[in-house]
């Protein structure tokens, strides 16, 4: 190439683009808190994204992601664009239009020991603090001592 054009490839990188990113911990609570290998799981908080750019994993095995779900999060999403402050870096005047944004993330437990770990979930925003999660022995529904089932033989 000549030196010429080379020098005009170059001179088209003179442009700055200004790059954010961001990165905020992400608020999650799990319902339920302890579910068997391939039980959903829905997180409850923010900031969500996208299934394409949320992982989720257990003791560092990856969770299927199965939706990410953003409801009455529009007005929000435009008081952000509109003051030039994000999820990550809220700002006062978007702090009522934002309430009533509701996030949810849907996972499938994966294959893994049962007992006691620790879930963390991650998107472009940032990630979960290590949640404690429980995974259940496969039909263990926690409901062992419930008195409402019929005993054969015994009356009530």
């Amino acid at each position: 190439m000549p030196l010429l054009g080379l020098l005009a490839v170059l001179g088209a990188c003179d442009e700055t683009t200004d790059v954010r990113f961001l990165h905020c911990t992400v608020e999650s609570t799990l319902e339920p808190a302890a579910a068997p290998v391939g039980a959903e799981v829905v997180a409850r908080g923010g900031p969500f994204t996208e299934a394409y750019d949320t992982t989720v994993q257990l003791d560092g095995v990856s969770a299927k992601v199965e939706a990410v779900e953003r409801s009455e999060c529009d007005e929000c999403d435009d008081c952000h664009t509109f003051y030039g402050c994000t999820a990550c870096e809220p700002c006062l005047p978007c702090t009522e239009s934002c309430a009533p944004c509701e996030q949810t993330t849907t996972f499938t437990v994966p294959d893994v020991p049962t007992g006691s770990t620790t879930l963390v979930m991650s998107n472009r925003y940032g990630s979960t603090p290590r949640l404690d999660f429980t995974v259940e022995e496969a039909g263990d529904t926690g409901d062992a001592g419930d008195t409402d089932v019929p005993v054969q033989g015994r009356e009530r």
